[in-house]
């Protein structure tokens, strides 16, 4: 029994790796997502105009992390772009994207970028998001030994009468296919423990 295991975790591994190689090949775009954008009830948080996709293979999160921004500040920007920009963050099937090739990436197309080599607070997203500046998270993945990134588009706050609870709103979090997980709106302090110590703040040029 071990043997066939042992074989059905090969078989998808390589299934895995075949994949991923071809996704690669042909710069896969990221998949539009089937549900609605949410958003915050009125007068408890904004949401910015934030591409809501999910990546479509399983290292490219930098890359589709960085193109949600640069259609949110550039929204003309269409497969082309996408490409040149997929070639600049350059994501390895091993070892996806790393901050300083997504922030050399990110300005040799245009955006301004500020690297945060700390944890965000609530206030500085909200600041982030009151100033129309989308943030790019890195996200540890719990049981995979994967980091992720992702783009923040809005929060959420309730009045302090009703337990000042607080949300973040996320761009490329879960694959909302096969019955996945649509996790684009998190409890702060989820997103607080789950976040590694860098953030980048980005807004256009123009």
């Amino acid at each position: 029994m071990d043997i066939i295991k042992d074989g059905v975790v090969a078989a998808k591994k390589r299934a895995v790796e075949i994949y991923d190689s071809l996704a690669r090949q042909i710069r896969l775009p990221p998949i539009p997502h089937p549900f609605p954008t949410k958003v915050p009830p009125e007068d408890e948080g904004c949401v910015l105009v934030v591409p809501q996709v999910f990546q479509a293979d399983f290292f490219s999160c930098g890359a589709i992390a960085g193109w949600t921004v640069l259609k949110a500040v550039y929204p003309k920007k269409g497969r082309a772009e996408h490409i040149a920009f997929y070639e600049s963050c350059n994501p390895c099937p091993k070892n996806g994207t790393s901050t300083t090739r997504l922030v050399k990436a990110l300005r040799a197309h245009d955006v301004r970028v500020s690297l945060r080599r700390k944890k965000a607070t609530f206030a500085e997203i909200k600041k982030a998001m009151d100033a129309g500046s989308p943030i790019i998270a890195c996200i540890d993945m719990p049981g995979t030994g994967c980091y992720h990134w992702v783009t923040i588009y809005g929060y959420r706050q309730v009045s302090k009468k009703n337990g000042g609870d607080k949300w973040v709103y996320i761009s490329n979090n879960g694959w909302p296919i096969l019955g996945a997980i649509d996790d684009r709106v998190m409890p702060f302090e989820r997103f607080k423990e789950l976040q590694v110590d860098q953030w980048l703040v980005c807004t256009g040029k123009q």
